[in-house]
């Protein structure tokens, strides 16, 4: 057997508390990196078996385990749910790229799994270097013998799992529940926020939960930059500007990526187009190499202008994120304006449930209106701009220093999703 390596255990799923604005970006972007395809792409065979003998857990597990890999990006089409009974062929599963065990009733799904010989299936597949997702039941399938809360045996076969990972665990554990030592292998009290990527060569627990805050020294850094940003002094700059900056940007990039996957199905998320480097363009700017800010943008594929986009943009002493278009032309602009008068209502919908999230829209005003009919002044005031984007600006806080960023940003993203779309498919 060779090696692999791509099967993830989770405590409850991939978003905190069932929230779909709490993703936990950790064991998302592990999924993502297993699966080795933008989410978009893969195709999931969902099984709740372990939920079904009870009808309405089972819808509402299945709905609620769907939603989430739809916030993640994927497509409803690509989901294909599956109740284990034998009727599935061994050629049909291996064509998918992840197998999704929801929770449930552990000894039930198991028994489903051998009678069935799904089993045998489900390891060629995790063997075949393909992805398994266990959630709470569906995770705890994967060990030898899942009987870790010492329950009656009517026979060890009763207990019997996968044999995936070398070691036990158990889910649903509250915060600082000790790991016991009365196993004969290593065992894991996995909280809701956890969980464990398996390999054949071992395991490790994955915290679901990551600091995204950058350190309060940033700016201070940022200032002496400022002042000593020469060639000189570059090698001895890199060394504070990789910690301070660009390690802390990748980790929000990680945490805004699946809010932006979930915008739009075709934004790119490559961390090389999205994320500034330390290092300036020296043809524009010769005798200042290295940036003295930074930025993650996310941008529509395959456009040469008129390129729609996210961002988040930092200095030292403010920050602003949003919905830009790169590229902006007169002809992009005259679309949109003809897409906000055949779809007025929405428009105003979408424009004002972002100013309720305190955006603005900016960019250059015509001298005179050119729309003295229009009375809907939310309307007016995007169509009498040259050009526009929309953001909010901050001054550099506390929120900057802890989670607060990550999550403050996720929120904005999903609440310009309506707008963001309206004007794609003006464009």
């Amino acid at each position: 057997m060779s090696s692999w390596g791509n099967v993830l255990l989770t405590d409850s799923g991939f978003y905190y508390d069932n929230e779909l604005d709490k993703p936990l970006n950790p064991l998302i972007n592990r999924l993502r990196d297993m699966l080795g395809k933008p989410f978009q792409e893969a195709k999931v065979l969902f099984i709740p078996t372990a939920a079904m003998q009870n009808a309405d857990k089972a819808a509402e597990i299945t709905s609620r385990l769907r939603n989430e890999l739809l916030q993640m990006g994927m497509q409803p089409g690509n989901i294909t749910v599956h109740d284990i009974d034998g009727s599935l062929p061994e050629d049909d599963v291996m064509a998918f790229d992840a197998i999704y065990f929801t929770g449930g009733n552990t000894r039930y799904l198991a028994k489903r799994v051998r009678e069935t010989g799904f089993d045998a299936i489900v390891k060629k597949f995790v063997f075949s270097n393909k992805v398994y997702v266990g959630m709470s039941a569906g995770s705890m399938l994967a060990m030898d013998n899942f009987n870790v809360d010492g329950l009656p045996e009517s026979s060890p076969l009763e207990f019997k799992g996968l044999g995936l990972i070398k070691a036990f665990f158990t889910v649903h554990c509250e915060p600082g529940t000790p790991n016991r030592s009365d196993f004969p292998l290593p065992h894991i009290s996995m909280q809701c926020n956890q969980g464990l990527e398996v390999t054949s060569g071992g395991f490790r627990l994955i915290e679901g939960v990551e600091s995204t805050g950058f350190p309060r020294e940033f700016a201070d850094f940022l200032f002496r930059l400022q002042l000593n940003n020469t060639v000189a002094a570059m090698e001895e700059n890199k060394v504070d500007y990789k910690r301070l900056i660009t390690e802390p940007l990748m980790q929000l990039y990680n945490a805004l990526t699946p809010a932006a996957a979930a915008v739009s199905e075709t934004i790119i998320t490559r961390p090389s187009k999205c994320v500034s480097t330390m290092y300036s363009d020296m043809r524009f700017s010769r005798d200042k190499p290295m940036k003295e800010y930074m930025y993650i943008r996310f941008r529509e594929a395959g456009r040469e202008s008129d390129i729609l986009g996210l961002y988040f943009d930092m200095g030292r002493e403010r920050y602003s994120y949003g919905l830009r278009i790169y590229k902006q032309t007169a002809a992009g602009m005259g679309r949109i304006r003809d897409g906000i008068l055949a779809n007025r209502q929405t428009f105003a919908r979408e424009l004002s449930a972002v100013k309720d999230l305190g955006m603005t829209v900016n960019g250059g005003l015509f001298a005179k209106d050119r729309f003295p009919d229009i009375e809907d002044d939310v309307i007016k005031n995007l169509l009498n701009r040259k050009h526009f984007y929309i953001s909010k600006d901050c001054p550099v806080g506390d929120s900057v220093f802890c989670d607060g960023l990550a999550n403050e940003i996720s929120l904005a993203f999903a609440g310009l999703k309506g707008l963001y779309r309206l004007i794609a498919s003006s464009l």
